[in-house]
């Protein structure tokens, strides 16, 4: 009988590890493998193989779930997910149930440590057996020269230039303005660099005609996963500028950033709005709370209550949601619920532009849903 072993792994099994994930994924090439696009998460140093949750058989590593932990600051909470990564399973062991073991696990460990969401990319018919449903809100804006000429012209004196690890002064800025948001992640100052490089984007800074520092973007090409300043009134000519380095750019942009959605949105040559990645909320409570007051600071929610009973993947929620006076409150409560969602409808209730129960739902729910959950490219596992 063979002898098997599902849970975390070491930081000895490092080596290990590395071959069975870039394996997996077919990663020959060293420059393709996993520490080349993700080195916030692959390095030795890091213990990736501790951050995960791995299966042996008979000594040999045979599949692993990467488990990875981030705090994102929504307003005055902060609150803690999970970033799944790297779900791999040796091809000729697919079939036997290793993957759903080590899912199942990675979703019990998060429960156990009152973890608020998870997300993950991937299949939505594969991961939905695992609680995870496409979620959250991403506003994607296209712009190119020709939008911009037909708007507002493409003439600027704002300058880019591409950060180098060395750029201290640069990252320091940067660290500082993504920290200053009412919505951001917990990024270590000494991996920031890494961070932003995730997936081959890189950080670029965005200076106004005086040579201050206004802006900066992550961008791969004209892919643009985060673009933020120090004032909204930069924005036209910080786009303006990185249309210098390139015929189109494909913003990626959260909820939250209404300012600047308001003002590309008149220049822009496509608009988005879409669920990008599968997502699952084991705290109903904790997550709606925190980003529906989010959400209170730029779209001004009007008074009304109402109760609903949820039946969560980690547990039954039954919770009141108020708006009064400006003020949200979300919690616990003892009164009939005026609507029961399962755990997938809940997800489409509460997190998703796409929910049937909603329309049909209570008042207030269809104009204070979805909130704006999201997760910033560079941030991805």
């Amino acid at each position: 009988m063979s002898e098997t072993y599902f849970g975390r792994g070491t930081y000895e099994q490092y080596d290990e590890y590395m071959e069975l994930i870039n394996t997996v994924f077919g990663f020959d090439n060293p420059e393709d493998q996993f520490p080349a696009f993700l080195p916030k998460l692959y390095r030795p140093d890091l213990e990736p193989a501790v951050n995960s949750f791995i299966a042996f058989e008979d000594g040999r590593m045979i599949a692993a779930v990467g488990h990875f932990p981030i705090d994102h600051v929504v307003g005055d909470e902060v609150v803690k997910s999970i970033g799944i990564g790297n779900v791999a399973c040796r091809e000729e062991l697919r079939g036997q149930g290793h993957m759903s073991r080590l899912l199942k696990l990675s979703l019990q460990d998060m429960i156990e440590n009152g973890i608020g969401f998870a997300w993950l990319g991937g299949d939505k018919m594969r991961y939905g057996h695992f609680s995870y449903e496409p979620a959250a809100l991403t506003y994607r804006i296209v712009i190119n020269k020709r939008s911009l000429g037909h708007t507002v012209g493409i003439e600027t004196d704002y300058t880019v230039l591409e950060v180098l690890p060395t750029d201290n002064e640069y990252l320091d800025f940067i660290h500082e303005l993504f920290s200053a948001q009412p919505y951001h992640t917990v990024r270590d100052r000494a991996e920031l660099y890494n961070i932003l490089c995730s997936w081959r984007y890189r950080p670029f800074i965005i200076k106004d005609p005086d040579g201050n520092l206004v802006g900066y973007a992550d961008k791969n090409g004209g892919n643009i996963s985060e673009l933020i300043f120090t004032d909204p009134s930069h924005v036209l000519d910080g786009v303006r500028a990185l249309l210098t380095t390139c015929d189109s750019v494909s913003i990626r942009m959260p909820e939250h950033q209404q300012e600047y959605i308001s003002i590309l949105e008149k220049v822009s040559a496509e608009l988005g709005l879409s669920s990008e990645e599968m997502y699952t909320v084991l705290d109903f409570e904790g997550v709606i709370r925190a980003y529906l007051k989010l959400k209170n600071t730029y779209s001004k929610l009007g008074d009304g209550k109402f109760t609903a009973l949820i039946h969560g993947y980690a547990r039954d929620e039954q919770l009141a949601f108020e708006v009064k006076d400006g003020i949200v409150s979300v919690s616990k409560t003892d009164e009939a619920p005026d609507i029961e969602l399962d755990h997938y409808e809940a997800m489409r209730f509460f997190f998703t532009p796409f929910s049937a129960k909603r329309i049909t739902g209570p008042a207030p729910a269809r104009d204070w849903f979805p909130v704006p959950l999201f997760t910033y490219g560079a941030d991805n596992v």
